[in-house]
């Protein structure tokens, strides 16, 4: 009996230590696996070229990746807070509070998106598309898009069609005043060649030269 006992928690313990080995390797390779995820997410975050802030209720900035700087040329270290966010991006007054009110009007539930007018730190102002998703625990997260070149693009793609309809409406123009000019011609040589043939057999001391000669300049005119 002694000798079944001490063989049954031998089995048991070496039971237990094959298991306890077993979730340890399971552990590690799950630890591993969440490391590896969490180092894609950051290189993701780092590297995407959507500028990406996260921003609490406080109005404080707890993230911001590389393409926010690189967007805006400011750092993290200079916008800690919506303080310093609004004075810098919008350094006119009233456009800034119109940015300000448009915001507020924004509900905890609302997946806001803007465009605004951005000044950055190298004072160059940038046409920037504004996504806002706000997360359950107030926390905001917004993205940032450089969008100044489509809307370049939109800008010289809406002159264009203005060229060409004023071009076409002059070249309607032109048609009319040809026609017009070619009628007006057929209706004018009678004007300017019969006086000139009635010239012709007046002798000159007549006096109906002089208006018939008034009416072959008009018509040249």
């Amino acid at each position: 009996l002694l000798f079944a006992l001490s063989f049954i928690t031998i089995c048991s313990m070496l039971y237990l230590l094959v298991k306890q080995r077993a979730l340890q390797r399971r552990e590690s390779i799950t630890q591993t696996e969440l490391k590896n995820q969490r180092d894609l997410l950051n290189s993701l975050f780092e590297n995407v070229l959507l500028g990406i802030t996260v921003w609490n209720k406080e109005g404080q900035l707890l993230l911001a990746n590389k393409s926010f700087t690189d967007i805006t040329g400011y750092s993290d270290e200079e916008i800690k807070t919506l303080e310093d966010w609004f004075p810098r991006a919008y350094p006119d007054p009233a456009y800034r509070e119109k940015v300000i009110s448009d915001w507020s009007r924004s509900t905890d539930q609302e997946n806001a998106i803007r465009e605004f007018k951005v000044t950055c730190k190298n004072d160059k102002v940038k046409d920037i598309e504004f996504r806002g998703a706000f997360l359950p625990d107030g926390r905001a997260l917004v993205t940032l898009s450089d969008i100044s070149d489509r809307k370049q693009a939109d800008r010289m793609i809406r002159e264009s069609r203005k060229i060409r309809a004023r071009s076409k409406k002059m070249e309607s123009l032109g048609l009319l005043a040809g026609g017009v000019a070619h009628d007006l011609n057929n209706i004018l040589s009678g004007i300017v060649s019969y006086p000139e043939l009635m010239l012709l057999d007046l002798p000159e001391d007549s006096n109906l030269r002089k208006p018939i000669q008034t009416i072959q300049e008009s018509g040249q005119r």
